[in-house]
């Protein structure tokens, strides 16, 4: 019976409450509150899915192994283990969840049962994996710091506005964070398309000039399905001084003050050359 009183020697397990423990095969898997998930085999941490690598929150919430696939329940919705590979795919409010905070769940034939505190809920597991293209949306829209509300896909940005971030998510049973990429561009300004992913999917332009832009963005998985590319126009407008009419105005205005410079010393000089009589 000593072995049932010995505690797992790893130091980050000993910082942690353990709130849930599922086996799959010869691994134990340990789910935690504050620290994430390990993996163990024969005594020896093999595996660690934390905030930082890989897995989207901390606080794993419950835990249900089904074959070769680990079902973890955390604050921020459902994630699918794939113990084979240890791709992770994510089930939250944006493809089938009522809400992310997840008390207990367990899978039966291809549905998922998922319990919260607002009762059980039912959500279909999508069997074929990445082989589904990838549904990009624009989650949100900030103008220098602040929250914009979309009224068309058209987005205006004004001469003292000098920011924009366009902030991203690929939903429906992706593989999440480096197995999806995100590729941007502003067409008019890059060929190339910028590259990133949903652990950063942010794209940032600062003191556009004036003028029309189209900025575009698609999402693509690691089976190389691309999502349907996601266009916005960005009209950008011009400060009242680079306006065609005050240019304009100003050359007139510079160039008759100009000519009557010019007018007024001449008829100086010739009233001082005039003979007298």
């Amino acid at each position: 019976n000593e072995g049932f009183t010995e505690p797992i020697p790893f130091d980050e397990l000993e910082k942690t409450g353990v709130y849930a423990i599922e086996v799959i095969s010869d691994l134990l898997i340990v789910g935690s509150s504050t620290r994430g998930l390990f993996i163990i085999k024969d005594n020896k941490l093999i595996k660690h899915f934390h905030s930082e690598a890989g897995l989207p929150s901390n606080q794993i919430t419950c835990l249900f192994a089904d074959n070769d696939q680990l079902w973890i329940g955390t604050d921020k919705g459902v994630f699918n283990l794939d113990i084979n590979d240890f791709s992770i795919r994510k089930y939250d409010v944006k493809n089938g969840l009522i809400l992310n905070d997840v008390y207990d769940l367990i899978t039966v034939g291809e549905k998922l049962w998922v319990s919260s505190n607002k009762g059980v809920f039912i959500v279909p597991i999508d069997q074929n994996g990445n082989k589904k293209s990838p549904e990009l949306i624009l989650d949100h829209l900030l103008i220098d710091g602040e929250q914009f509300e979309e009224e068309s896909e058209k987005i205006t940005l004004h001469p003292n506005q000098k920011q924009i971030e366009f902030h991203f998510d690929a939903s429906y049973a992706l593989n999440e964070l480096g197995n999806t990429s995100i590729f941007y561009r502003i067409k008019e300004l890059n060929t190339k398309w910028n590259k990133t992913n949903l652990k950063n999917a942010v794209a940032s332009y600062l003191s556009l000039s004036p003028g029309n832009y189209t900025f575009q963005v698609y999402a693509e998985n690691k089976e190389k399905l691309r999502s349907d590319v996601l266009t916005r126009i960005i009209n950008v407008k011009a400060p009242f001084y680079k306006k065609y009419w005050f240019i304009i105005l100003t050359t007139i205005g510079v160039c008759g003050l100009f000519g009557y410079v010019l007018y007024h010393r001449f008829k100086l000089n010739h009233e001082k050359i005039r003979p007298c009589f």
